[in-house]
């Protein structure tokens, strides 16, 4: 325990008061407004395999992602191509939902969403030494979160603001010299690697050039 200018326990207190905030947000805004659901499926091949056995890729986890869809009061839709064919990594974030009830997960999977955007929004200003007061920070931190972009992927279950968060720790990381743990953290950037492939190429590049061998064992 260490004294700081807040107390520590208003801390905590408050950051249970903004998950829960979004939570409860999140939860409103699926029952309001229509949305595609990138979530459903995912989490549909998690619970397949986790509880059933069934391959992530087989039909049946379609059938039972529509199936979810058609008995929660939630507006989501299946995406137009309503398949799963991410890498397999991609289920690791969403393996430990998958146990929970659909309307839990998807609720909390919300709620790390928005906490994944306002965390990227953080080291954003950390990379860019940005010079600022904490309620400046504060207020940068709230305008990305209410950009209407930033809430759309929200809103959709996209995994993007995740993998976001995750490049973003990986190059900070990497100037702090911690190039282990920026190699574990890219490797994890793998799960979306349709829209991470160029950066993770040009990391590789940076890590030979450099030397800094650390970055690619850890990685791969």
């Amino acid at each position: 325990y260490r004294k700081i200018y807040y107390s520590q326990y208003l801390i905590v207190v408050l950051a249970l008061v903004i998950v829960s905030g979004l939570a409860l947000l999140g939860h409103w805004a699926m029952k309001q407004l229509s949305y595609e659901d990138q979530f459903v499926i995912p989490w549909a091949a998690g619970r397949s395999w986790l509880l059933e056995g069934i391959d992530p890729y087989d039909d049946q986890v379609i059938q039972l992602a529509r199936t979810t869809l058609n008995d929660v009061d939630f507006r989501g839709r299946l995406p137009g191509a309503a398949e799963f064919d991410a890498p397999f990594l991609n289920l690791v974030f969403s393996l430990p939902l998958s146990l929970l009830p659909y309307e839990i997960a998807r609720t909390i999977w919300v709620s790390l969403l928005g906490l994944s955007l306002a965390a990227s929004g953080f080291m954003l200003l950390k990379l860019s030494q940005w010079k600022t007061s904490s309620v400046e920070k504060i207020a940068v931190i709230i305008l990305l979160l209410g950009w209407l972009p930033a809430l759309q992927l929200v809103l959709k279950g996209s995994l993007i603001p995740i993998i976001l968060l995750l490049i973003l720790s990986g190059i900070y990381a990497i100037l702090q010299g911690k190039d282990t743990l920026a190699g574990f953290l890219l490797a994890l950037t793998f799960a979306s690697v349709q829209s991470t492939f160029l950066i993770l190429i040009l990391f590789i590049v940076w890590s030979l050039f450099h030397k800094r061998w650390s970055v690619l064992v850890a990685y791969f």
